[in-house]
């Protein structure tokens, strides 16, 4: 009857409790009953297509959310979210070589300094950790070890940059310092440059810089000129002969308002050298020319700025965007910037034209940078503009690589880098390879065979991990002979090496006295000890002293005995008696004829005022006649 089809619903509702699964309701219990009665079919066989059908239903379900997963999914839900920012995310790039990938742990904390010498062999980093490392490609293999780390050769500063001369044999390094140190190819330092005197206010007074350098760079063909810019508002070109004694010419950098402003960046023309380009703390760059006598920039180009009716109106002017590099491009006309916003996603890249810099002729905002040394640079061919991104920390958004057509104007890729900040970039001309620094002190290398790239770090790449096989091992299966090792012979060394590994029997411990001290210099004297030779004989001259000698006055004893002194000489008087010369001196005699000199003195004096006082009269009288 009803009651039994009741409690059998109750008896499959507790199995489904105790396996796990989710019971089932009322009203679809009651739909199982209406369709027992009709097809007149058993509860557990309902019960059980029941069951079968809402497995069904889960695997399906599981289906589903494992295919939104994959990643050919999430790269087109990506695709399809650049799509409407109006750019693309493409698994390999097309422009630019970032193909393939290799990790370098080269530091513990964030990347700051990275270059390459133009030949393309060595790799050096520097870091907050106030460390250097070397990287030899030729040497290295996919274990991508330094093969020299030189450490805190700045002292405790941060290093700001690193940059190699024209042929490779001389690098120098700039760190939060305002003198930078220049180094051999190898590493070992050549010397120091010169600091200027920070009390002193005028800037071309001074012989060097006096505020922590930001930036260097070499002349293109000159191997003995490089330009430093640093925070004391100067820019110096130096000398490679006399960089110890001082520099050779001093460019103030002023902003809008003909303040001084903090130098960020520099660099030459890289086609003929003859005009360098330097950004400010301000947003604004300005360009110089080296022959000129004139340290005033040619012409300077000023951060745009979004001004309100109000500033207008009282004619503020905004302070621009940080500078974190600049680079010039070879037509010596196209100027790239990238520049730290002081919000947290805000950054931009600038791109000028030198012949008009009224103001720039792109501007691409919303490239966030948290970093003031963030690189902008060029690819080999000047094509192309990449620069990177940083981190949000308000979101979960990866960094990036952005590239930009310098024919359009405009990106033409995104490439997802790491999920951290990148700090640091090179593009190397030379091997057509990508260097990317990062905040947590890791290196990325990218390159693409296809697209050129060579040597580098192809050649750990290619070459693997150095491993020693033991089928190239050769193994001898004969017996070995040693002449001279007779059974007794082997017998005995075997049993002097178990009584070496025998353990030793330890004596019982008994407590320990600590030994008296001993003085260092002599012996000791009531209980004390000696400081020192000298003290431990006036000491023990002392001793057959009372305490009432001890205690006289050492001039009172000297005095008293000095008429016994005189009436028996003994020492060094008895041997001067006879040889002693006579006193020739008469004191009294002296004193008296000085006495009867000063009386005559003043007895002629009294003669010559009472003579000159005669005269006068006599003078007068002749005037009234």
């Amino acid at each position: 009857g009803r009651f039994g089809r009741e409690k059998d619903i109750d008896r499959f509702d507790l199995k489904k409790r105790k396996k796990g699964k989710s019971t089932t309701s009322k009203s679809e219990w009651g739909n199982l009953f209406k369709k027992q009665t009709k097809k007149k079919t058993s509860l557990a066989s309902l019960v059980r297509e029941k069951e079968i059908n809402e497995e069904v239903d889960r695997n399906e379900e599981d289906e589903e959310i494992m295919r939104d997963e994959t990643p050919e999914n999430n790269n087109e839900k990506k695709q399809e979210t650049f799509e409407d920012e109006g750019w693309k995310l493409r698994e390999t790039a097309q422009y630019a070589p970032l193909k393939q990938e290799i990790k370098i742990k080269a530091h513990d904390k964030s990347i700051t300094a990275i270059a390459i010498d133009p030949q393309g062999s060595y790799l050096m980093t520097g870091s907050n950790d106030y460390c250097m490392k070397i990287y030899d490609f030729n040497g290295m293999d996919m274990h991508l070890q330094a093969f020299r780390e030189l450490g805190e050769v700045m002292g405790s500063h941060r290093i700001n940059q690193i940059a190699y001369n024209k042929n490779g044999m001389k690098f120098v390094v700039a760190a939060e310092s305002p003198q930078p140190k220049l180094f051999a190819r190898s590493g070992s330092s050549r010397g120091t440059f010169k600091g200027g005197y920070m009390y002193i206010h005028e800037r071309k007074k001074t012989k060097g810089h006096i505020a922590p350098v930001t930036n260097l760079a070499w002349h293109p063909y000159k191997e003995e000129w490089f330009l430093t810019s640093s925070k004391d508002a100067t820019v110096r070109k130096w000398n490679f002969e006399r960089f110890r004694e001082k520099c050779d010419t001093i460019y103030k950098i002023r902003n809008k308002n003909r303040g001084l402003s903090i130098a960020t960046t520099c660099d030459y023309n890289p086609r003929t050298g003859r005009s360098f380009i330097v950004g400010n703390a301000d947003g604004d760059i300005q360009l110089f020319d080296v022959k000129s006598k004139n340290t005033d920039p040619v012409s300077t180009g000023y951060f745009p700025q979004e001004q309100g009716v109000k500033e207008r109106a009282l004619n503020i002017m905004k302070r621009g965007e940080y500078i974190t590099s600049a680079k010039v491009s070879d037509d010596d006309y196209m100027v790239v910037v990238r520049t730290m916003g002081s919000k947290e996603n805000s950054g931009s890249l600038l791109i000028w034209d030198v012949r008009s810099m009224n103001e720039p002729v792109k501007m691409i905002k919303q490239l966030s940078n948290r970093f003031e040394f963030l690189d902008v640079t060029f690819s080999p061919d000047y094509q192309y503009v990449l620069t990177g991104t940083s981190c949000s920390s308000s979101t979960t958004t990866n960094s990036e690589l952005v590239l930009v057509d310098m024919n359009t104007l405009s990106i033409v890729e995104r490439y997802y880098a790491t999920e951290s900040s990148i700090t640091r970039l090179v593009w190397h001309e030379k091997l057509n390879q990508i260097f990317v620094g990062t905040s947590s002190g890791e290196i990325y290398s990218y390159f693409d065979e296809d697209m050129g790239s060579t040597k580098g770090m192809l050649i750990p790449y290619h070459r693997g991990k150095r491993t020693r096989h033991i089928e190239s091992q050769q193994v001898f299966e004969g017996q070995i002979i040693t002449p001279g090792m007779t059974p007794d012979i082997v017998a005995k060394e075997k049993e002097e090496f178990r009584m070496r590994k025998m353990p030793v029997e330890r004596l019982p411990q008994h407590k320990m006295v600590p030994k008296q001290q001993q003085s260092l210099f002599g012996a000791g004297h009531s209980g004390e000890l000696g400081t020192s030779t000298t003290q431990h004989y006036m000491r023990k001259l002392g001793n057959h002293l009372s305490k009432d000698k001890l205690a006289e006055n050492p001039r009172d004893a000297v005095i008293k005995y000095s008429s016994e002194s005189e009436a028996n000489p003994f020492y060094v008087a008895s041997a001067y008696q006879q040889t002693q010369p006579k006193t020739i001196l008469n004191f009294e005699a002296a004193l008296k004829k000085n006495e009867e000199i000063q009386r005559k003195r003043k007895v002629a004096d009294r003669a010559e005022d009472k003579f000159s006082s005669l005269r006068e009269v006599d003078r007068s009288k002749r005037k009234k006649k």
